[in-house]
């Protein structure tokens, strides 16, 4: 409903901030990582939004780009996380740091988050590890990444995952190695920067 606002800071509060839009003041809830507490009272920032409506509650969540914005509406369709834990998961670590967690399934450092305990972490890491592997390994679009593991370097990310290593830390070392190789020599090659 409302994507972004552009306004001055009118106040900075433990959670969230005030943005003065020009006549209407808003409370915008945010990560506590958030560069818009650091930003300075009356400075002019562009905060993509989501507003969360609740039979009780009505609040708007901000956050510095739409990677964000859309990393927080990926948590918040897991059973049992809302708004505020995710807000919270988003407040301990940059979200390629919490992708790489989730894919991985470091559930310790999903967990970290305050109002995260163990279960939800699990959860968190079940249902979203394969949805946020691109962001975790920085791989491209799905149309790219069949371009990256053709050939011998399709065979060679087979034959690292058979030693164990996961699929998407195979693809990302295999992409940044010279094309042309021969099947052994991607794999060798890998295997030394893995």
């Amino acid at each position: 409903m409302i994507k972004f606002l552009r306004g001055r800071i009118f106040e900075k509060l433990e959670s969230c901030i005030v943005l003065d839009t020009g006549n209407i003041g808003y409370q915008i809830n945010l990560p506590l990582n958030s560069p818009f507490f650091t930003a300075e009272i009356s400075e002019e920032v562009l905060v993509y939004t989501e507003l969360i409506v609740r039979e009780d509650d009505m609040s708007l969540y901000g956050f510095e780009d739409f990677k964000t914005l859309n990393f927080f509406n990926l948590l918040m369709n897991i059973n049992g996380v809302g708004a505020k834990a995710s807000l919270a998961l988003l407040s301990v670590s940059t979200v390629d740091e919490l992708a790489r967690a989730i894919a991985s399934k470091d559930t310790a450092f999903i967990s970290r988050a305050n109002g995260i305990g163990k279960k939800t972490a699990e959860r968190i890491a079940l249902e979203l590890s394969d949805k946020v592997e691109s962001i975790a390994y920085n791989l491209p679009s799905n149309n790219e990444v069949t371009s990256v593991v053709s050939g011998n370097k399709a065979e060679a990310c087979e034959a690292l995952m058979s030693l164990g290593y996961n699929k998407n830390e195979a693809m990302n070392v295999l992409k940044s190695l010279d094309e042309g190789l021969d099947t052994q020599s991607y794999i060798r090659k890998a295997l030394t920067l893995l």
